[in-house]
């Protein structure tokens, strides 16, 4: 820790002439026009945008600010469960948290994102979610853009638009959801400690006298607030607080470090007290109706919420089959991987190569994703959502290590291809779904590990557990559990406790013609009394064998994918020959 980093030294300025400022201004310009646009495009889509269908943490973020607006309080009661009648929502929009000591039912949500986000639902609320992330993104933009201005100089515009454009940051606008807010605050606590010192009266409007001493300590503690508003999500992130450690300058580094961890451990002190603390981290409670009255609520010893969602795994299930598919997944899985939802990571690597920044904060990322990986297995990625949500903070970290400048090419063709990735995200769709990456997408691997993976719908038997995997198949009706609509193609997780070489697919009379299969080959038809049809599939030699989340035993895992080519909308069963 004695030695300054290099690329944190002030450079001199280099001279340039004539042509190359003007060179220099025109890139500048350029990538400062394509940020504004696509900051003022997610401004207008915040603004007009239909809200989705919340999730249930969505949700509870949403009634949490409510309650804090209308009611003054935390407290989940009776004046917040008609709130949450009046939007309409289903009783399985509600997340999961604990009891309170109180034996009231609260909100236990880390409170910096409600605190803010009370006076949007008040006004808007709609939209009011999606119009303070935009404000945040803004913000967010123009923070990455000033920090980057110094290591890579006319380029930075370009850099800021690929990191925000290129990944899920931006997408993140339109969730009910704090992951914004913590990659502002993850910046702003890295750039606020590295900034220059304070001179002895520079700040004469804002602090009499212009005292460098007072200005420095609300400096620190303004550090350590930034921190503790990212670190009280998730204990994970106090890695963040030795980049920041390191990141200190030397010189002040003894009498700020402890003010930065005074200023964290108020944070973390406050949201303590306020309940939302690491709360879903713990066992889970019992999942209650949302329709039910508090009384019912307490006679059952019920909350009206369930923590199992992200719990942790004691001990860590260190087998190297769940280990193995876990690291493949977080690399390019469908729905988490890093390489499809943080693309910008290339370009960070590239541009902090061999640097000491860099040096100083992969380490610490890198045992950040293997704490998740370890104790996180069922859940790498804070989902439901589309993109790995958990590793949001510890990629604005990565913001702040390039060190050298580069050409807009590098930036530019990195947006370019994450955009194309993202694509249906601007709407609201998935991207494995639709869009023009869809195909590529759709053969990422399918993260059968994962509780949060969507599923659409799900079958259990003593036999197998059939997860459906695409949105083309629903809750089907009668003896055939699976509905799969017409012309549509179905994709289904298969899991069974041995290892499995075929399975049944079992139709009705509706079924035109023989599947067409992949991930397996047709075997034997048999013809049912009732006019429907089994094809026997024999699946081809690809496995996945890993314990899940409900059981500790080594299940066979396959996948599915079929159609049914002229037939219309179908019910139909998986089974076991």
């Amino acid at each position: 820790m004695g030695r300054r980093v290099p690329e944190l030294e002030q450079q001199e300025p280099q001279r340039v002439g004539l042509r190359g400022i003007s060179e220099i201004g025109g890139k500048q310009a350029a990538g400062t026009v394509l940020l504004g646009v696509l900051l003022m495009i997610v401004l207008a889509a915040a603004a007009i945008r239909s809200a989705s269908a919340p999730s249930v943490e969505e949700t509870t973020y949403r009634l949490q600010a409510e309650s804090l607006v209308f009611d003054f309080d935390l407290v989940y009661d009776g004046a917040d469960i008609e709130r949450f009648r009046a939007h309409g929502w289903d009783e399985d929009s509600l997340v999961g948290l604990g009891l309170r000591a109180s034996e009231l039912d609260a909100f236990q949500r880390p409170f910096p994102y409600p605190l803010l986000l009370a006076p949007f639902v008040a006004i808007a609320p709609e939209r009011g979610p999606a119009l303070l992330n935009a404000l945040l993104l803004v913000l967010v933009a123009a923070l990455t853009w000033r920090f980057l201005d110094r290591l890579v100089g006319d380029v930075a515009p370009w850099v800021t638009a690929a990191l925000v454009f290129g990944s899920t940051v931006f997408a993140s606008v339109f969730l009910a959801q704090p992951d914004v807010l913590l990659v502002l605050a993850t910046v702003a606590a890295l750039a606020l400690a590295e900034g220059r010192p304070v001179a002895e009266g520079t700040l004469p409007d804002l602090y009499p006298g212009g005292d460098a001493t007072r200005a420095s300590m609300l400096r620190w503690l303004g550090v350590g607030i930034l921190l503790g508003v990212v670190c009280i999500h998730h204990p994970v992130y106090l890695v963040l607080a030795v980049v920041v450690g390191l990141r200190l300058p030397r010189g002040e580094r003894a009498s700020a470090l402890p003010l930065v961890v005074v200023g964290l451990v108020i944070v973390l002190l406050v949201g303590w007290w306020a309940g939302g603390l690491y709360a879903d981290l713990g066992p889970a409670e019992k999942l209650a109706r949302a329709t039910d009255s508090l009384e019912d609520m307490h006679a059952r010893g019920a909350s009206p919420f369930t923590g199992a969602a992200k719990r942790v795994t004691w001990p860590p299930r260190l087998e190297p089959e769940l280990l193995g598919w876990n690291a493949l997944y977080l690399l390019i899985g469908r729905h988490c991987g890093l390489l499809p939802y943080t693309l910008p990571l290339v370009l960070l690597l590239g541009l902090a190569a061999g640097s000491g920044r860099l040096r100083h904060v992969l380490p610490l990322v890198l045992f950040a994703v293997a704490i998740f990986v370890l104790f996180f297995p069922f859940n790498i990625f804070g989902g439901p959502s589309v993109g790995n949500r958990w590793f949001l903070p510890l990629y604005a970290a990565l913001w702040t290590t390039p060190a050298r400048p580069s050409s807009p090419t590098g930036p530019l063709l990195v947006l370019v291809i994450g955009g194309l990735l993202l694509l249906p995200l601007w709407t609201g769709g998935a991207p494995a779904e639709q869009g023009p990456a869809a195909v590529l997408l759709e053969r990422l691997p399918f993260e059968t590990t994962q509780r949060e993976a969507p599923v659409s719908a799900e079958v259990v038997s003593s036999e197998l557990r059939v997860r459906a995997t695409s949105f083309s198949v629903s809750p089907g009706a009668g003896e055939r559990a699976l509905a799969l609509a017409g012309g549509r193609r179905a994709e289904l997780m298969v899991v069974s406790g041995s290892r499995l070489e075929s399975v049944f697919l079992d139709f009705g009379p509706a079924a035109k013609g023989e599947p067409a299969l992949r991930g397996g080959r047709l075997g034997g038809t048999i013809f049912r009394p009732d006019g429907g049809v089994s094809y026997e599939v024999l699946f081809d030699g690809r496995e996945r064998r890993h314990s899940t989340w409900w059981s500790r035993e080594i299940l066979s895992t396959r996948l599915l994918n079929f159609e049914m080519p002229g037939s219309g909308d179908l019910d139909f069963a998986v089974s076991v020959p």
